[in-house]
């Protein structure tokens, strides 16, 4: 007798078992069958940004915030991963506080790096800045440098 309320025991625990399982497979598939909600698209990232003596095969080189008017140039270099969509951004240049040169620079799908660069003279020794932005004057980062005679 206690061999049959054992069987029978087991027979209903594993219909139970049975009926978890399927239950839970017929949750996944109506999960599956959900549209997921657009994916929220990346924003745009400024990974790197400094300023350097020149570029070498598309790479900055001597980064730099003290430039000598002897070396004839300071070069502002930006790097940006994930650019979404196509975009321009801006390098705006500030000697002592007061604009001196604004370069558009558009970047383009997945990742895009993109320099500006300004011609030195013994004139322009003093504090700099370079502010990076949006087309909305949102500003990234500001690289600030100096210009020696």
């Amino acid at each position: 007798m206690k061999t049959h309320q054992a069987r029978k025991s087991i027979g209903v625990l594993i219909s139970a078992i049975l009926l978890i399982l399927s239950l839970g497979a017929q949750a996944q598939e109506n999960d599956a069958a959900q549209p997921l909600p657009p994916e929220k698209p990346a924003s745009l990232t400024l990974v790197s940004a400094l300023m350097c003596e020149g570029m070498e095969g598309f790479e900055p080189r001597n980064g730099t915030i003290v430039f000598s008017a002897s070396l004839e140039q300071a070069v502002c270099f930006t790097a940006f991963d994930p650019v979404p969509e196509k975009t321009d951004i801006y390098h705006n240049w500030f000697k002592r506080d007061k604009p001196d040169a604004k370069f558009k620079l558009t970047l383009k799908p997945p990742k895009w790096a993109s320099f500006s660069k300004i011609r030195l003279r013994s004139s322009d020794a003093g504090p700099w800045r370079v502010e990076i932005t949006d087309a909305n004057g949102k500003i990234f980062q500001t690289l600030r440098f100096s210009v020696t005679e």
